[in-house]
């Protein structure tokens, strides 16, 4: 079985932008996987963070990344000026969702925040379960971002996403990943 494990960025250079990245990891691959993505974790800190790390650390980790052959699935999106973080990534979320469903997926692990969020994002889920736009087995757990490598790999996708979305970026981060990620634009 396969579960996403999803993380998101506000991409910097990219303004009213949101994007939410899973990453599709099936259960018999997740331990090595998540030791893989451990060692890649910088000793001083408590989590691999895209933002944190230098270009060149930055190539390391998504060719890294790449070598593990997993599916991701991104939802960008470019809301208006005025648009609150908030509202881009529960449209995020929802759509990223859906597209979730269509994988078959019906087990989603987020980085948790605080606990009026996470609520409210499971109050979003139920929603769409409620209008069956989504599967009624699909569930949305939260867990910390230290404590889960898997959800790193989201963080390293919609970081590499976001460089290549900026006037000035570069695609060499994405194109290590060579067709991996599916980008739904919104």
């Amino acid at each position: 079985m396969f579960r996403a494990y999803v993380d998101e960025s506000e991409p910097f250079g990219v303004p009213n932008s949101y994007i939410m990245a899973a990453a599709l990891v099936e259960d018999e691959d997740a331990e090595s996987v998540r030791h893989l993505v451990s060692k890649l974790k910088p000793k001083r800190h408590k989590k691999l963070h895209w933002n944190e790390e230098p270009s060149d650390s930055r190539l390391m980790i998504a060719t890294t990344l790449s070598n593990c052959r997993l599916v991701h699935v991104v939802v960008v999106r470019t809301g208006v000026p005025g648009d609150r973080p908030e509202r881009r990534r529960r449209h995020c979320l929802e759509r990223l969702a859906y597209e979730l469903h269509l994988f078959g997926i019906t087990s989603i692990t987020a980085e948790a925040r605080d606990g009026a969020s996470n609520r409210r994002e499971l109050e979003y889920l139920n929603r769409m379960r409620s209008a069956q736009r989504i599967s009624s087995a699909l569930r949305l757990h939260h867990v910390p971002g230290p404590g889960e490598p898997l959800l790193w790999i989201a963080d390293a996708v919609a970081g590499a996403v976001g460089i290549s979305r900026r006037p000035d970026g570069t695609s060499e981060y994405v194109d290590c990943f060579d067709g991996m990620i599916q980008i739904v634009d919104m």
